[in-house]
This record gives structure tokens, C-alpha cells and sequence, in this order.
């Protein structure tokens, strides 16, 4: 890794001192702006990537694992979802029955009832009246992947207290009580290798590589502009090969 930053510096350093040098004739100026977009580069990369790259890949992670639980739930039967949440530690001692998508149970001599609605992408004020109308308790909690905005203000025209819990929401929630269920392993959505194979992380040597030769090879030619332009171009590939996660796969079975 340590050599591989090394040499996107050093690449850097190739490819800003042949444009500096393509528009300032002085070497002086342009090896001191060459080494300064080197150091500029090397402190953005250390504050944006390496600093933060942990924390971004861990948000992206449970973005498409919340996005993941709530097609998953979408689809579960009631019986079993409703099985799911009367795990949950908040209302687990509170001797909670369950009717089809719908869990109830007394606190504070009070009857509360979970709605679990997750087979509407978009809860609506529709299926918000509905609810009511169905079901009758002193306060409803209810469960969908998504809901109106405006629906709040509707919530609190309602006879009884409602509680809105998205599918953010209900991730964490079955997380911190450790009931996240297995979900089904994401499949990729290109259905063409094309992409995968261009990008690969290990062809991006041999980019960078193709890049500082067509640099240096501007030194020597009469047309300079064609070269520069495809060694920035193939540069930035070489980059993007080497760092993204998309197209890097640990193995040919995942494509």
C-alpha cells in the first residue's frame, strides 16, 4: 500500500510537471509548482481518503444493509416478522401477542399496539387511516420502510398517539438487540463482465505505468497535447482502478 502511494505521488509529480511545463518554459517554476500539487495531493489524500476511508465504507455498508433489511422484511410472512419483533427486549416481558402484522401489549395500563407495515415502499395518508380505523389502542407504533412527509401533521389529527419508525430506524433498532437476520447476499446489477475486467485493480499498474511513458514521450514529440491529454486520461483510470471498491471483486464467482 505505502508503495502504491509512492508511486501515485510520484505520477503526480510527472504528470503536473509535463503540464507546467507544457504552458512555463522554466524548469525552476515548474519543478516548485510540480512539488507543491505533490504535497497538496498528498495531504488531500491523507485528510480525504486514508483518514476517512474507514468511516465512509462503514456508512455505505449500512446503507445498503438498511436498504437490504427492508426489501427483506417487505417480503417476510407475517407470521415471521411478527416473530422477529416480539424478540425485541422492550416489550419482550410484557407477555405481547401477536395478530397476523400487528403485535399488542399493555404498559402503564395502557394498550399499545406495532404495526408492521413494511409491504408499502411509501406509507401514505391512505394507509394511515386506514390503520386507525382497524386497529384501536391507546398509542400505535407503526413499522414501514418510508413514509409521507406531511404525514406527521395527519398523526396528530388522529384519537390515538401514533409513533413513526422508518426503515433506518428499524435497522438499528434490531441491531443494538442483536436481531438482524441473515440477509440475502446482494447480486451485482451489471450483467456484462466488461466493466469488472477494465477496472480491475490489478490492471492499474499497468496504466499508471502507460501514463508517466506517454508523459515523458511528450518531451520528445512534435504533438505533445495528444500525449499529455491521453497520459492525464489514462492516469486518472489508473486511479480510479487502483481505489474503487465497485469493480474490485475478491473473486470471479461474485461477477
Amino acid at each position: 500500500m505505502t508503495f502504491d502511494f509512492i508511486f501515485v505521488l510520484f505520477a503526480t509529480f510527472c504528470l503536473s510537471f509535463a503540464w507546467t511545463r507544457y504552458y512555463i518554459h522554466n524548469n525552476l517554476i515548474c519543478l516548485f509548482l510540480s512539488v507543491c500539487i505533490v504535497i497538496l495531493c498528498f495531504l488531500g489524500i491523507k485528510t480525504l481518503f486514508f483518514d476517512k476511508k474507514h468511516k465512509k465504507i462503514v456508512k455505505k455498508q449500512e446503507k445498503n444493509q438498511i436498504d437490504r433489511l427492508a426489501d427483506y422484511l417487505s417480503f417476510l410472512p407475517e407470521k415471521q416478522l411478527s416473530n422477529l419483533f416480539l424478540k425485541l427486549p422492550q416489550i419482550a416481558d410484557k407477555q405481547p401477542k401477536a395478530n397476523k402484522n400487528v403485535i399488542t401489549f399493555c404498559e402503564n395500563q395502557q394498550t399499545k399496539k406495532l404495526v408492521l407495515a413494511f409491504e408499502s415502499a411509501t406509507f401514505g395518508k391512505k394507509d394511515f387511516c386506514q390503520t386507525i380505523k382497524q386497529h384501536h389502542a391507546d398509542q400505535l407504533t407503526i413499522f414501514a420502510t418510508g413514509f409521507e412527509k406531511d404525514l406527521v401533521k395527519t398523526a396528530q389529527k388522529a384519537p390515538c398517539k401514533t409513533k413513526f419508525i422508518d426503515k433506518t430506524q428499524t435497522f438499528f433498532m434490531l441491531k443494538n438487540a442483536d436481531l438482524l437476520p441473515d440477509l440475502p447476499k446482494e447480486t451485482n446489477k451489471l450483467t456484462s463482465n466488461f466493466w469488472y475486467i477494465v477496472f480491475d485493480k490489478s490492471r492499474a499498474k499497468y496504466y499508471l505505468w502507460s501514463s508517466i511513458f506517454l508523459i515523458f514521450t511528450s518531451f520528445l514529440t512534435f504533438f505533445p497535447t495528444y500525449y499529455l491529454i491521453s497520459g492525464t486520461i489514462l492516469f486518472f483510470v489508473a486511479i480510479y482502478a487502483k481505489f474503487n471498491g465497485k469493480f474490485n471483486l475478491k473473486n470471479e464467482e461474485e461477477i
